[in-house]
This record gives C-alpha cells, structure tokens and sequence, in this order.
C-alpha cells in the first residue's frame, strides 16, 4: 500500500500528528501493534500548554466533559502557590489518556487518517524520495508499505528508532526508583487520609500520588527508591500493591478490585537525533522522562504538532529546504530541558538523608513569587522557547508560544486560538497601524491577513504566527524587510503569480 505519511505507534504523538496532517490535506496512516486500543493507558492529565495546543484545532470541545480542573501546580511535589500565578497558567486539567486518544483517533479518521491495527513494523529501507517500510498484518502475513515519510510514535522501547540506528542518550546519572501504577475499584470518598487524592513525599524518599478516574476508581502510583520488582512486563497483583502502599502511606489497601496494574522504573533520556532522513521520532520514542507535571503527554503533542506543519508544508511543495530540520533542533533542545527539569525533581525527591537540607531550601526559595512563577510556566510547558537562531535582535515574542488573544475586528471579536483552527499561519496587524493590504498576500496561499484592535496586551504591532501557535517574527508594519525575510524563512518562497504583491513590500 501507499500514503503519504506513515506513522508507526498509536498513541498520543501518533493520533495528533495524523490528525494535524488531516486537517492540512495530507495523507497518513497509523500502524499500531495492538488489536484494540489498551483501555488502561497511564496519563491522567494534561497541562497548560497541552490544553492550548488542543484548543487551537479546537480538540478541547470534545473532551471538556471528561476533564476536571488541576489548579495545584507542584515541582517535586513541592505545591507552588497558584493564587499568585497568572490565570493562564492554571488551565492544566484531569483527563484520562483512553478519552484523549478516543477523541483524537475519531479525529484524525474524520480527515481522511487510516489506522491499521494489529500491524507491527519489522524493517524499513529509504530509497531515493521514499521510505519502503515492512509491517506485520493481523492473520501474520507481512505487507509493504510505501511512504513519502516515516514517523516513530511507538514508545520508550521504539523499534523505529532501533531500526534506524539511533541512540538512546541516558540524561545524566539515573536514580534507581521502581513504580507501581494502578487503578482499584474503591469508593473514592471513603478512602483513608493517607490514600486521599494528592501526591506525597516521603522523607524515605518514597512518593505516593492518588487520583480519583471516576466515583468508583482511584488511580493509585507509588515510587520507592532502589526497591527491586519484577520484570517489566509482569502484571501489579494486588497484593503487591497493597504492601508498597504500606510501606510508602504507612497503610495498606483494603480490600477491592484491582482493574489493572504495572510497573515501570525510572528511565530519563533522548534519542541521539529525532531525524534520520526520512525517518523522524516523536513522544516517547524521542524521549522518555519520569512521569512527573503530564510533561511526557505534553511533549507528545508538541511534537505532533510541531513536525506536521512543516511534513505538510514540505509535501505541497512551498517549505523551504531547511524547514524540515527545524524539527529536530527545536524539538531536541526543548526536551532536553524537560529532562532537566524532570532530572532535578527525581534528585531531591531522593531520601532525606541523601539530599541532607536542600528540599528544605528548595522549599524556601520557591515562595519568592519570581521563582515561583519561573517554576509554574516550567511545569505547565509554557517557557518552551525555540531560539530565532542568528537573529540577535529578535523581538521578545519570538520564538515563544502567543497567549490566546481577544480580537475585534471589523466584523466580531475573535481569538487568536479561533485563527489557528485552521493550521494556517496568521499575520496579526494590530491596532490602528497603517497597513498595506496587499503587504503579504505573495503568501496568502499559507498565511491569512488578520487586522484588529487587541482587546489584550500583545507588545508588538505585528506579528508572524506560525501553524503551531509559535510566534515566528514581530515588529512594525516599516520592518518590510524584515517580515519578508520571516514569510520566506518560515513559508517558504512567494507564490510566483503574485510577484508584484511581493514587490509593495
């Protein structure tokens, strides 16, 4: 068979870039090893800037009747105070990763993605222009599989990334820990104190994090130190639960139902490289982190939608020959701070005896109300910042996601999150400037003309937005030159029959 995208892995990354491809015409098709979704998926919420991503194609509609409100920010499950943070970064919410992936499979398949389950990638060769890839069917057989691009979304244990020959680069010196993650079939309301919904510390350097799925069921996690456990495939029996609640609360589990339960151990680090030609990483095949801040989902996303723009942008021909390596130094870069990040946390989560005073510290310096803040936008993703490169003067903006902005132009108010459904790019002509309609419609083909008075403080007249919601450029309506050399760098060439427009700038 043939498509133009093929994406191995269904989870999170895999089902938002199928959809973000949908949405700019591009054909993709997701191979998933299991028969069915997994009903027991780990993640349980998503933070600010996943709720942005999800509401610029307009996804968090569809799930905002399985979400509830996550105010509590936390770094090492040391709680930030969130009365003095900005009310933008207290959007992260609850939501169980089995509704994520169900809203985003349904989608995707609304604009024309394939998903192909029960298929598992065996090898992979790239020819000249194309990847002809092997995938197992379901009755065992194996199919060909021809694609413009390949994309490993499939795990921490990616085979894509193996088959291509990319290393796994452990960040920094690895805190043995052993996880237990589960949901029971318990009355969340009469729980105990200490198996209530919230995440723990323990001076042992145990954690302990409860939250409530639904009335009935509690998903229950438990992290200790250096504790030896199964094999990672082996199954969480109740039993085994119960003592490592015991030993982590101080209490064991009465007695319930134990839906499902597995293990995982502490594992921080990224692939050497997320590109190999046409071979591209994205989620946890790109990068595996300590589940701490819904940072893993997050970064899932983001790097859906970051490489989709510009796979699309290259497949109808308008990218410019670098876009596509953007995705790797942007995405390499802004994960590897989340490793940092999620590193620090694990080292003074450690037992009191081993970090000595510094959580104590630590406690003290994040009441500062900059640190805090500094902190909370680490938390929730809203500091990822992708470098202008050479542009030493560039405006503050860019580089940096746009806060949703309130809009009123000539015919309704409009938010900028509004704009973005479409998975365009967005000039924002703000204000009363004097503006030349005709300045970028050499790239109208991509980029829509949007004036308007800001009804919210945007510190720039005009501003470059690219399909993901990153500012690419910002200044003046007299920086002709500059926003040129922007449209061009980011869009690609001016269309040819429009030549003339590019000369009014």
């Amino acid at each position: 068979m043939k498509t133009q995208v093929a994406i191995v892995g269904g989870g999170p990354a895999g089902l938002m870039l199928a959809y973000e491809l949908g949405t700019m015409g591009i054909r993709a098709t997701i191979f998933d090893r299991l028969a069915e979704p997994s009903p027991f998926p780990p993640g349980v919420a998503i933070n600010t800037c996943s709720v942005e991503l999800l509401d610029q194609r307009g996804l968090m509609d569809a799930l905002k009747p399985r979400t509830f409100p996550l105010p509590q920010i936390h770094f090492a499950l040391l709680t930030l105070n969130s009365p003095d943070l900005p009310e933008r970064v207290t959007r992260q919410v609850l939501v169980n990763q089995y509704d994520l992936e169900r809203v985003l499979e349904q989608r995707a398949q609304e604009v024309g993605a394939v998903v192909r389950r029960g298929s598992e990638i065996t090898s992979f060769l790239q020819l000249d222009g194309t990847v002809v890839a092997t995938m197992t069917t379901p009755d065992g057989s194996t199919e060909e599989v021809t694609c413009d691009y390949l994309v490993g979304c499939d795990g921490g244990s990616s085979t894509v990334r193996r088959l291509a020959g990319i290393p796994f680069i452990p960040y920094g010196d690895q805190v043995p820990m052993h996880g237990r993650i589960a949901d029971v079939e318990t009355s969340v309301r009469d729980l105990p104190a200490e198996h209530q919904t919230g995440a723990r510390y323990q001076p042992s350097g145990s954690v302990y994090m409860g939250v409530p799925l639904g009335p009935d069921v509690m998903r229950m996690t438990t992290w200790e130190p250096a504790e030896p456990g199964g094999p990672a495939t082996e199954a969480v029996s109740f039993e085994e639960l119960s003592a490592a609640m015991a030993r982590v609360t101080g209490r064991e589990l009465e007695p319930a139902k134990l839906r499902w339960g597995a293990r995982c151990t502490n594992v921080i680090g990224q692939a050497e490289r997320y590109r190999d030609g046409r071979v591209f990483l994205a989620g946890d095949a790109a990068q595996v982190i300590f589940p701490y801040n819904g940072q893993a989902l997050h970064n899932a996303l983001q790097d859906a939608v970051n490489l989709a723009w510009k796979l699309a942008a290259t497949l109808r021909g308008t990218a410019p020959a670098e876009l596509l390596d953007t995705y790797h130094s942007e995405r390499h870069t802004a994960a590897e701070r989340v490793c940092m990040n999620i590193h620090a946390q694990v080292a003074i989560s450690q037992s009191a005896p081993a970090i000595g005073s510094l959580r104590t510290m630590f406690a003290d310096l994040i009441r500062l109300p900059e640190a805090n803040r500094y902190l909370a936008e680490m938390m929730t993703s809203l500091d990822v910042y992708y470098p202008p490169g050479d542009d030493a003067d560039a405006h503050d903006l860019v580089g940096r996601r746009l806060p949703p902005v309130r809009l009123k132009t000539a015919e309704r108010e409009v938010t900028t999150t509004e704009l973005l459904r479409g998975a365009r790019g967005i000039l924002l002509v703000l204000g009363d400037a004097t503006w030349d309609p005709a300045a970028a419609e050499a790239w109208s083909d991509r980029v829509d003309t949007v004036t308007g008075r800001p009804l919210d403080r945007v510190d720039a007249t005009v501003v470059l937005v690219r399909p993901d919601g990153h500012v690419a450029w910002a200044g003046e309506p007299n920086d002709s030159a500059e926003l040129r050399a922007a449209l061009t760098r980011w869009f690609g060439p001016a269309a040819a029959s429009d030549s003339a427009a590019q000369g009014a700038l």
